[in-house]
């Protein structure tokens, strides 16, 4: 059995967030805390999806970095001479995925939570005496706190589409069946939708069916509740409205104006071909894929069809958060969010961050800006 004084479950964006905040300011040494997730570097789940859609920017301010201070990446990068007319794309000077990466690269260097990473999936998640067990698939951890930053879950599928022939954008081996020179089905409306389909559609004919038009925002959800602005109120209403609220305050299937512009040129000029539709079934055949939507039209066929339609959801039945809740008895909202309390605790030494903790931190909770606002929070309850 191995001993900690922290167990972060998840080293994605969270995960690596808070191993390297809690080293840099909250008194823990690197020696004091393993990190385990799936993968055996840091955000490597993250860094992968950022590659397979070809991001080029993140979405989010330069402010919400994976430094403490929301100034730390502009500095970084004006000291290293980066380019910020290139690097730092306006408005909100949005940093290049080249210069978010390699300061965060900068940051596991010097606090050395590299080397505190472990492969491996929580099986079970229990507690004996003073500290909890984590069970997985080769041995026991023992620690005396946990922080679940499980990130956003499985890669979520329509109901039509669990089939071999259909792809998820986020499969962990999606690349490793691509190829140049065929039809392409891209299946959604949404960020990660319409910059793969920008990608692919270099080498390849791409078709985008959305369930609805072009959808333009900034954010991925109303700006207002990064702050007290909103929060303060959605914390005051109880958890039904809370959860309704969150429904309302995100724009699922949107995109931001430059990708906006990039993509009505791409349809103008018809490299990419783009069709309002919800696709009902599917049939395969050695012609390729052939897509039939609820008005009854055929589409295709198509040599690939790729879903980019969401994850499940960091609290989704089959999650660890899940199972957890069932196995001790922790309470849950009815749509499956753990009932926390204000310093994120659901358990004695049991903490949540990212998604499953938006009834605490608002439809933030899961992005970068998320991480923040969680380490605020914990920082002094970890100390």
């Amino acid at each position: 059995m191995v001993a900690t004084r922290l167990l972060i479950v998840g080293g994605g964006i969270h995960g690596t967030f808070f191993a390297g905040a809690l080293t840099q300011e909250a008194g823990f040494a690197a020696d004091d805390l393993i990190v385990l997730d799936p993968w055996h570097r840091p955000a490597q789940a993250w860094r992968r999806r950022c590659h397979t859609v070809g991001m080029t920017h993140l979405r989010s301010t330069s402010s919400h970095n994976m430094g403490t201070d929301f100034r730390s990446l502009r500095r970084w990068a004006a000291e290293r001479g980066y380019d910020s007319a290139v690097h730092f794309r306006e408005p909100y000077a949005r940093p290049s995925l080249e210069v978010f990466h390699a300061h965060l690269d900068y940051l596991i260097e010097t606090t050395g939570i590299d080397v505190r990473y472990r492969a491996g999936t929580v099986r079970k998640l229990r507690r004996k005496d003073q500290s909890w067990l984590a069970d997985t698939e080769t041995e026991t951890i023992a620690a005396e706190s946990v922080i679940l930053a499980t990130g956003p879950g499985k890669p979520k599928l329509p109901a039509w589409a669990h089939r071999p022939q259909i792809r998820h954008v986020y499969d962990d081996d999606i690349e490793d069946g691509e190829a140049d020179d065929r039809t392409v089905a891209v299946i959604g409306g949404g960020i990660s939708a319409w910059q793969y389909a920008c990608r692919r559609s270099v080498r390849n004919a791409v078709t985008v069916l959305s369930p609805h038009g072009i959808r333009r925002s900034m954010f991925d959800s109303d700006p207002g509740y990064m702050g007290p602005k909103k929060l303060r109120g959605f914390l005051q209403k109880a958890v039904p409205d809370r959860e309704a609220e969150l429904i309302s305050a995100r724009r699922p299937g949107s995109i931001p104006p430059d990708l906006e512009a990039k993509v009505r040129a791409s349809v103008a000029r018809k490299s990419l071909r783009f069709m309002v539709c919800d696709i009902r079934s599917m049939a395969s055949d050695t012609s390729g894929i052939t897509l039939t939507t609820t008005a009854s039209a055929t589409i295709g066929p198509f040599d690939e069809v790729v879903c980019a339609t969401g994850f499940c959801g960091q609290h989704a039945a089959g999650s660890l958060i899940a199972s957890t809740a069932v196995d001790a008895g922790f309470p849950c909202s009815v749509s499956g969010f753990p009932l926390l309390k204000p310093d994120l605790s659901w358990g004695e030494r049991l903490y949540v961050s990212g998604g499953a903790a938006a009834l605490m931190l608002g439809p933030t909770a899961g992005n970068i800006i998320g991480a923040h606002k969680a380490f605020a929070i914990l920082r002094n309850t970890l100390s």
